[in-house]
């Protein structure tokens, strides 16, 4: 245990016997690579460099499970074929991403071991002589590690002679330390961090740590990937978290947005379709919203915006950095937004000129019907399903939620909680602004952020939640509306009412 605390990175005192920090090492990506820490750590535990690296990480997994690695040269097949014969495959059948996790109390391995993850680790920990005189985990806590060098001198006094190896490692603490492989799909790791993290579930202290290092620093996710390849990427993403930013189940829904209403967890195909779907709804967070007594036009059109701008920059922005900066293999014509993002780069176009020029002629194609150029074709083709729904969509809501309750809302909007207070993410204007003002609205918006400027609210967690149960403020009903429910002449009407076409 001692060696691989020390090849693991993790914070141990050799003296008080305690760990402080665990050591992690990501040993499989989400490409499904095995990782240059991988293999500085199988070179530094002797692993068999006469197998592919695939057999070693397998080789390496199954020896976490015995706590010994070898000390001279050995056959890396006879190995693995007498552990075939003892049934012990798992080792060589990983997730996309493995994980190693050193120093972690027995307490925290079943805590591992409960889920639904492939893990090898050492489970049975008394019959091994790796046990005879163990690490404990205990943080930064300096009281803790001293009651437990206590115990560790009360425990060396006892004479053991005359019990079994496995009788005598029995009397240990249950936070003494073991090591575990931890395999998942990147699905499966997004789940785990959003249930286990979410503020409203109890965590144990040590398994909560764990897990917050590991998303914090190992690219289990889309969310993750773009945080660590992208500089505007992280800072929209840190932006979100600041701003409160938390998940939710997907039926647990209420409509705005600006609110922090909370990101659905949906589960997806494939991990990248799933952190865009996810991504899409982080944006609408933090982009600018029409307050709800705004005028009937600034209201639905800033709501169509913020549709087209979060799908713009998840799906486009987004998507170009994992094809590009990071390298991800991923059938990218799955993707609706990328082809026509990745042609305005090829012409020269920086971020924000792309999201201001398809912003632009997509809102005009969708609100005054006007015709888009041919490369726009297949977009539109795609989109015109969810955005004709979405005007009409807003315009009913707004009708029948909103517009009855103008001045109750005017009234709450400036008396309540000072929920409003930060303007820059709201359109506030009673009169309706032309459709270039509220791009500029946006492009600006996005700009602040990036650059700083613009700071979140904070204090906004789950305010949407609050407001939801307030009787004089029943604004997230809406209407039920699927996807396609309206006809094109229902469309068109939409628009005329709004005053975009004649």
């Amino acid at each position: 245990m001692h060696r691989l605390l020390e090849v693991s990175g993790a914070k141990f005192n050799i003296e008080t016997r305690t760990v402080q920090e665990h050591g992690i090492v990501l040993l499989r990506d989400i490409n499904g690579n095995i990782t240059n820490e991988a293999l500085r750590l199988f070179d530094s535990l002797n692993i068999s460099k006469e197998q592919s690296n695939e057999d070693r990480l397998g080789d390496f997994t199954a020896r976490i499970t015995y706590l010994s690695f070898p000390t001279r040269e050995y056959s890396p097949q006879n190995y693995k074929n007498k552990l075939l014969s003892m049934g012990h495959s798992s080792p060589w059948s990983l997730k996309t991403i493995s994980i190693l996790v050193v120093g972690l109390s027995i307490e925290t391995v079943l805590e591992f071991v409960s889920g639904y993850a492939n893990r090898s680790g050492r489970l049975t920990s008394s019959d091994t002589k790796a046990m005879n005189n163990p690490y404990y985990y205990t943080g930064n806590n300096a009281r803790l590690e001293s009651l437990i060098g206590d115990f560790v001198r009360w425990r060396n006094s006892l004479d053991t002679t005359d019990l079994t190896l496995n009788e005598s490692n029995q009397f240990q603490l249950a936070s003494k330390c073991s090591a575990i492989v931890v395999s998942m799909e990147p699905q499966e790791w997004e789940e785990l961090l959003d249930s286990r993290l979410d503020p409203d579930t109890h965590c144990e202290i040590e398994y909560e740590n764990i897990l917050k290092r590991i998303r914090s620093t190992v690219p289990v996710s889309l969310e993750s990937v773009l945080r660590a390849s992208d500089a505007n990427m992280k800072r929209f993403i840190e932006y979100a978290q600041d701003n409160g930013m938390f998940y939710k189940k997907s039926t647990n829904s209420y409509w705005y947005p600006s609110l922090n209403a909370g990101i659905p967890k949906t589960v997806k195909p494939d991990w990248v379709h799933q952190g865009t779907y996810r991504l899409h709804d982080l944006f609408h967070t933090i982009l600018p919203d029409p307050l709800p007594h705004t005028n009937r036009f600034n209201y639905v059109i800033t709501k169509f915006m913020g549709e087209l701008f979060s799908n713009l920059i998840a799906d486009g922005w987004a998507i170009s950095i994992l094809d590009q900066k990071c390298g991800v293999n991923y059938d990218y014509t799955q993707r609706h937004v990328y082809p026509l993002w990745k042609t305005h780069e090829e012409l020269g176009y920086n971020p924000i000129e792309i999201l201001k020029e398809i912003s632009t002629i997509v809102a005009k194609h969708f609100l005054y019907l006007e015709k888009a150029p041919e490369n726009y074709e297949n977009y539109i083709k795609h989109y015109s399903y969810f955005y004709d729904t979405d005007i009409v969509w807003n315009a009913r809501n707004y009708d029948k939620h909103l517009a009855s309750r103008r001045e109750t809302l005017r009234k709450t909007a400036e008396d309540n909680l000072n929920l409003w207070k930060n303007e820059h993410m709201y359109v506030t204007s009673s009169s309706a602004l032309d459709l270039e003002d509220i791009i500029n609205i946006f492009i600006t918006h996005i700009e602040g952020i990036l650059s700083g400027s613009l700071m979140p609210r904070g204090n906004g967690v789950k305010l949407g939640n609050l407001l939801s149960d307030r009787d004089d403020l029943r604004i997230f009903p809406h209407e039920k509306m699927k996807y396609g429910d309206i006809s094109r002449k229902e469309y068109e009407e939409c628009l005329i009412t709004l005053g975009t076409i004649i």
